[in-house]
């Protein structure tokens, strides 16, 4: 279990202990002080810590927590109080001591329910200084609303691409308006903080692939296309063709698209149709606007390659249009880096890179890909790693400006420093760096080593 779900379990642990305990009794301070020795470490390099529940989903910080069987119901008890209080997230700030989270423990699980502001007044009256609650938006928030967090927007994307899924399901008008608004606010998030928005697009589930798969292709077609140079207003646009771009699978046999195995022949002939089933999908709308027309275009191209082999067959397009050639480099390093049920080997983020790069020229755009790579760096978000201290760390962030493409931000996952902040730009007062990678890790595999030499993740 992770750093993080052991903090999001040990809050749900206290939280319990608290419905028997007083803050005050050894057992309720030996069950908070487990979660809060994960938690001290992070407000010290942090500042500050959010627990948050979005669409049924836990985030601790920017980093999704997969909930097992076991976990369940424990958490299920937190999403619960979450929900009676109408908060969405729990932020707790440097300062925090053991027994001002056990009081703050005390007043969420027992205290009578009533509205988000009464509940933040409860625990200011406490003495509660270090935590505080984050509101639920309304479900009809304003654009400024849904952009005010990084996992606010990623959640409301996932639930747009839901609706426009059952929408089509169903044989009901697209409700482009609301998808709009949602792409919108990923548009305004990006500009803000890309670096934010890349860590979640490290978010992988089969059992919601298609969902989560096109709000990952849209948000990093949305980051690459800034890299461009495009307008917000046709990044608003690309962003609404790259969610839609596989909207055509609700049309193929749900058995086949949910195969946990290698399709047959038949099936596979029947997967390739799912372009033009997208492209008809959208066509079929009353009002053909310039951006769903492009929207057309994008799912109709997403699986031709830079120099036009790959599928559907086509008599007529003599160039892959732009938005689609973006997408297309999102769609397949998302899909590479997914686990599925039917592969032996786990592509890791590097190596689905250095796949792409061998293909530059042919399958993929050279100068977008380019900038795609210089986006994610040599070691993208998701990237377990190996330093030459002898820690395993987990790549944070990308390069910040300025820096060479090998030197992300890394979290260490195992060392004496377990949890600690490291930007592998640092150089000592010599100015030699302080820690470098050494290793690729693949946790997929059983910890196999990537086949990849990072001398070859960077283009000319």
């Amino acid at each position: 279990m992770g750093e993080e779900s052991r903090m999001l379990n040990g809050l749900a642990v206290s939280l319990r202990t608290a419905l028997l305990y007083e803050p005050h009794n050894e057992a309720m301070l030996t069950s908070v002080r487990r979660a809060y020795e994960i938690l001290e470490p992070r407000l010290n390099t942090n500042g500050e810590s959010t627990i948050s529940i979005h669409n049924r989903c836990f985030f601790v910080d920017m980093t999704r927590i997969r909930v097992t069987a076991s976990d369940f119901h424990r958490l299920e008890y937190l999403m619960q109080l979450f929900a009676d209080w109408g908060i969405a997230a729990l932020r707790f700030h440097a300062g925090l001591s053991e027994r001002e989270l056990a009081r703050a423990s005390k007043i969420l699980a027992t205290e009578p329910v009533c509205d988000p502001v009464v509940l933040a007044e409860r625990l200011a009256e406490s003495e509660v200084e270090h935590v505080s609650v984050v509101p639920e938006s309304d479900s009809d928030a304003s654009s400024d609303e849904l952009t005010n967090t990084a996992v606010t927007s990623y959640a409301a994307c996932i639930e747009a691409a839901s609706a426009a899924s059952s929408e089509i399901e169903n044989d009901a008008s697209l409700g482009l308006r609301r998808l709009r608004h949602v792409t919108q606010s990923v548009v305004d998030r990006v500009l803000r903080d890309p670096a934010s928005m890349i860590s979640l697009t490290t978010i992988r589930e089969y059992d919601t692939y298609l969902l989560v798969h096109s709000t990952n292709v849209a948000i990093l077609s949305v980051i690459l296309g800034q890299r461009l140079g495009l307008t917000k207003a046709r990044l608003g646009e690309l962003c609404l063709a790259a969610l839609l771009h596989d909207i055509g699978k609700v049309r193929v046999d749900p058995a086949i698209v949910r195969k946990e195995g290698p399709l047959t022949g038949e099936e596979w002939e029947e997967m390739l149709l799912h372009p033009l089933l997208s492209a008809d999908v959208l066509l079929a709308r009353d009002k053909i606007t310039p951006a769903i027309m492009l929207a057309v275009t994008v799912a109709f191209e997403h699986h031709l390659n830079f120099d036009l082999t790959g599928y559907p067959q086509h008599a007529y397009v003599t160039a892959v249009a732009l938005p689609a050639r973006i997408v297309s480099i999102a769609d397949r390093y998302d899909a590479m880096t997914t686990a599925r049920p039917y592969r032996d080997y786990t592509i890791t983020p590097a190596e689905a890179l250095h796949h792409m790069i061998s293909l530059a020229g042919s399958h993929y755009d050279p100068l977008l890909l380019k900038l795609f790579v210089e986006m994610m760096g040599a070691y993208p978000v998701g990237t377990v790693v190996a330093l030459d201290t002898g820690e395993l760390c987990l790549v944070q962030r990308p390069p910040l400006p300025a820096a060479a493409l090998d030197r992300p931000v890394v979290r260490v996952l195992e060392g004496p420093r377990e949890g600690t902040l490291y930007n592998l730009a640092d150089k000592s007062e010599g100015g030699l760096f302080l820690r470098s990678v050494v290793k690729i890790i693949n946790p997929g595999n059983q910890g196999m080593l990537a086949a990849v030499d990072p001398s070859l993740l960077v283009i000319d």
